[in-house]
């Protein structure tokens, strides 16, 4: 099956600038600064207290545009959760629900800093490694 992707998916950039404002409000609840009730909701919600990770692989969508087509794709992960964040989406599943309803298949994981050094030293946000099919 070939990769195929769409010049306007957003899925890279999404998820690392996604995974920086998570690392922001999971700092900011840690640091016990804050007394803002909807911060500790959200921290609870998206399970803030495990690690974050930018992960890299490929899923092959169940609708839409690429119905049916092998991408190349890029999600947040917060321990037991997936985070869709491409083009405007801010969906939320568990890991096993998003792995099985797209067919996902995680190539490459990058801690927040990780994956914002890449993108630094490579210029962009787009996969910084080789996919095999």
């Amino acid at each position: 099956m070939e990769y195929s992707a769409r010049p306007f998916g957003d899925c890279y950039k999404s998820s690392l600038i996604g995974a920086e404002e998570l690392t922001k409000l999971k700092l900011q609840f840690e640091s016990g600064k804050s007394e803002d009730e909807t911060l500790g909701h959200l921290y609870e919600h998206l399970g803030l207290k495990d690690e974050i990770e930018v992960v890299h692989g490929h899923a092959v969508p169940p609708d839409g545009l690429d119905e049916g087509r092998k991408i190349l794709h890029a999600w947040i992960e917060v321990g037991p959760l997936a985070i869709e964040t491409s083009n405007d989406q801010k969906m939320r599943f568990t890991k096993d629900e998003y792995y099985e309803n797209h067919s996902i298949t995680p190539v490459a994981r990058y801690s927040v800093d990780e994956a914002r050094c890449l993108a630094n030293a490579h210029g962009n946000y787009s996969a910084w490694h080789t996919l095999e099919s």
